[in-house]
């Protein structure tokens, strides 16, 4: 697990704020050569999964992060391109977790 700040700068005017968040990401391995991703922000336990092709893998991969977030929730699918090994467990994702939004491919 990495975790991640990032730093956003709002200028309005002669005025500038700063607003930060932290991340942390955790990489969860699938079929024999790719990766899925959890992107879990730190405040509010919200996470994405990025590519979760083998679906099992990611929803176990949110439960051992109970550990660290216990409110986790996964509220995002995002989708980097079409590919199946990419875009392959969107459609299982979306049936088996209540209200999760499906961003980007076609499966």
């Amino acid at each position: 697990t990495v975790t991640v700040t990032v730093t956003a700068v709002t200028v309005t005017g002669m005025s500038a704020a700063a607003s930060s968040s932290s991340f942390a990401v955790v990489p969860v391995p699938c079929l024999s050569d790719n990766y899925a991703y959890l992107i879990i922000d730190t405040a509010t336990h919200e996470a994405a999964a990025v590519d979760p092709v083998t679906p099992s893998k990611v929803l176990a991969a949110v439960e051992a992060q109970r550990k660290q977030f216990a409110n986790i929730k996964l509220t995002h699918v995002l989708t980097t391109h079409k590919h199946s090994d990419h875009s392959g467990g969107n459609k299982e994702m979306a049936s088996k977790v209540d209200g999760v939004v499906v961003l980007g491919g076609k499966s």
